[in-house]
């Protein structure tokens, strides 16, 4: 081939590195305004990334990677090769800041004890449809002394159910998340009209007792993301009222709901929970998508997934709750 001819062709270089850079950058911003400023909070697709923010970091890494490859192997300006390095090692700080200041779970072992009879404490723990014996899901209520226990992917009809004396047992034929509710908050019935993965139970012996929402929000999926949003949007009506705890796997980040909450029911405003799920990871690698909210009339006096050796791919999240008024 003439040299002329190869004057003619486009080959990469500085420019192309250049756009490369600038479409990874853009991708940057964009993901951290939905996850810091709220947009496209739960779009279908984009909102399901928000909730794994160190996955979404590791895929930002490999692509900053390719680029500095691409520009370290053609004829690239210094200028280009730089700007890639420089991009590389933002992303690796930003990442490596982020993993570290997430707080690690704690052995249900090193629960606080109750402190006053006005505190209500909360266990969320997605068992993986029954997986987990009766045996090791009693064990933890006890060791929490957990006064609402809501146990995603455990069905009312479970014949291993066996709550443990004193809860009453809320849920529905067919739902795909159990409540247990201790005898000291009165009794409880689960209001009408709710979504079998989605209900609200409502005190009718104690006024003063807590509504409580327990979730299991479906998982996002490309062929079917409108069962996402609708879950967030049922959680969203079932939080409208006053007086309101909501527990569960929710299959969302705090990003999804701008780092505030759902509705009326707020979280604590502290990132005191990480990596919930999957188990099989280290907490901090992992995505928090099992959650404890309450309204205004609450506040979070303690919050913290737990570490346990189960056949669970979830992690538990447990929460102390005092009254603010």
């Amino acid at each position: 081939m003439s040299d002329e001819r190869l004057r003619g062709e486009w080959r990469p270089g500085s420019g192309s590195v250049w756009v490369l850079l600038t479409v990874a950058a853009a991708g940057a911003a964009i993901f951290a305004a939905g996850y810091f400023g709220g947009l496209g909070a739960r779009a279908a697709v984009f909102g399901a990334m928000l909730a794994y923010p160190v996955a979404a970091a590791v895929a930002l890494l490999m692509v900053t990677l390719v680029i500095l490859w691409w520009a370290w192997s053609l004829p690239a300006s210094r200028a280009a090769v730089l700007a890639s390095a420089v991009a590389v090692g933002v992303v690796v700080a930003v990442t490596i800041g982020f993993v570290a200041v997430r707080p690690g779970p704690v052995s249900p072992r090193e629960m606080p004890s109750r402190s006053s009879s006005e505190e209500v404490r909360v266990l969320a723990w997605n068992v993986l449809k029954g997986r987990v014996s009766a045996t090791q899901r009693n064990e933890l209520i006890a060791a929490t002394d957990a006064d609402v226990v809501v146990f995603p992917e455990l069905s009312p009809d479970d014949p291993e159910l066996a709550a443990p004396p004193g809860y009453q047992v809320i849920g529905g034929q067919g739902s795909t998340v159990t409540l247990f509710v201790a005898d000291r908050l009165g009794q409880y019935e689960r209001a009408e009209g709710d979504a079998t993965s989605i209900f609200v139970a409502v005190p009718v012996s104690e006024p003063a007792s807590p509504r409580i929402v327990a979730v299991h929000n479906p998982r996002m999926t490309l062929s079917a993301p409108e069962r996402w949003q609708r879950g967030l949007g049922l959680i969203t009506a079932a939080c409208s009222g006053p007086n309101t705890i909501a527990a569960g796997d929710f299959n969302a980040g705090r990003a999804n709901f701008h780092h505030r909450g759902v509705g009326a029911c707020l979280t604590s405003g502290e990132e005191t929970v990480s990596g919930t799920w999957p188990a099989v990871l280290p907490a901090r690698l992992g995505t928090t998508i099992d959650h404890v909210l309450a309204t205004s009339e609450w506040h979070f006096a303690y919050e913290r997934a737990l570490s346990v050796d189960s056949a669970s791919d979830h992690r538990p999240v447990f929460a102390i709750l005092k009254r603010t008024r």
